[in-house]
């Protein structure tokens, strides 16, 4: 095991870790996300991410046509954005408060440079809000940065509302616990008419929901 590249954004660590079959991200010493192997870089190794692009199973059983913009808010390695641009024509935004995402994920996960993947460095809570645009299908990738406490939930998911059209689809990715899930779960069901729980792992080790929102 390697570190091959390491930099920080506001006082948190930001690491890229090689070992002998993969490279992941590190953050602050011990999280870690958007890995892939060296032998199939493409393919898509976290069971969350997996999970969350079934989003678009989910849009062809109901549209005629494809989706034509889709917003991604966080960025991370540029494992998803970096998959939506292989396996649809879509036209990607992307939404990271950390400006160095955008290098690392370029340099060392393999993230194409390309106008069709747009590369936006902002907080998503002050992007959402004076966006003209909309988007066909959002992927909500921020994880735990979303907050159970009902008043904070309620403004980031009117947020997404707002830059979400009509008949689109929030895929969205949540640190939720045993504890909170029925407060999550609540703010979810104030906010849309549709919720799938796609994903729930909620355990000692593991506390991630899944969910695609219309």
């Amino acid at each position: 095991m390697e570190t091959i590249h390491s930099t920080e954004y506001n006082g948190m660590p930001i690491e890229v870790v090689e070992t002998q079959q993969t490279v992941y991200l590190q953050f602050d010493g011990g999280l870690k996300q958007s890995s892939f192997k060296k032998k199939n870089p493409k393919e898509l190794q976290k069971p969350y991410s997996k999970h969350m692009v079934k989003v678009l199973d989910l849009w062809n059983l109901d549209h005629d046509s494809d989706p034509k913009d889709i917003l991604v808010l966080g960025l991370g390695g540029g494992i998803i954005p970096t998959w939506l641009y292989d396996n649809t024509n879509a036209n990607i935004d992307v939404v990271e408060i950390v400006p160095e995402l955008k290098e690392i994920s370029e340099t060392y996960f393999n993230m194409p440079v390309d106008d069709r993947l747009n590369i936006i460095i902002e907080d998503c809570n002050e992007y959402m809000p004076k966006c003209d645009k909309k988007y066909d299908i959002i992927f909500v990738d921020v994880y735990g940065a979303i907050s159970s406490v009902i008043d904070d939930a309620n403004t980031f998911h009117t947020g997404i509302k707002r830059v979400m059209k009509e008949q689109g689809m929030a895929a969205i990715n949540s640190l939720v616990t045993e504890r909170n899930y029925d407060t999550y779960m609540k703010v979810l069901n104030n906010n849309y008419s549709t919720i799938i729980e796609e994903y729930v792992k909620l355990g000692r080790y593991s506390n991630n929901h899944i969910s695609f929102c219309a």
